[in-house]
């Protein structure tokens, strides 16, 4: 995940010298989980839709921060938001479809992204996993086949 949260770092500072003093942002990837595995591309898809849905149409000045914790047999691995919340607007729902569609084919029913409204406004998408061996992390889970 370290790789993936800097990644996300130089995303969101090329975007504060566009932005300037609109966006601020915050990664926080304690060290212990710096080298755990996460499936690429799936923070930074985060990241972008808080940017693009979030801060960027809403806010005079918007925050965002990049969380990864370890609690409960589960990596939680969360991107939060202070922007205009979870909309009713349609849009293709692209980004968060794959992401759900590379877990359930990575992790089986072990890893979901959960959506919530973060207070006072905002979006926190959070993406859980089990808590596995670093080596077993990224093997595609094997559906039980009935003979």
């Amino acid at each position: 995940v370290g790789r993936e949260a800097e990644m996300a770092r130089a995303f969101l500072e090329i975007h504060r010298m566009r932005m300037g003093s609109r966006l601020d942002y915050e990664i926080d990837v304690p060290a212990a989980l710096a080298d755990r595995p996460f499936p690429p591309m799936m923070l930074i898809t985060l990241v972008e839709n808080a940017l693009k849905h979030g801060i960027d149409p809403c806010c005079e000045a918007g925050r965002i921060t990049v969380r990864a914790r370890e609690e409960g047999g589960k990596l939680r691995y969360g991107v939060a938001d202070t922007g205009l919340g979870i909309s009713t607007k349609k849009g293709t729902g692209v980004g968060l479809a794959n992401i759900r569609e590379r877990l359930k084919t990575l992790h089986g029913c072990n890893a979901r992204l959960v959506l919530e409204e973060n207070e006072p406004r905002g979006v926190v998408a959070t993406i859980e996993l089990e808590a596995l061996d670093p080596r077993e992390a990224m093997a595609p889970r094997r559906e039980a086949r009935v003979a």
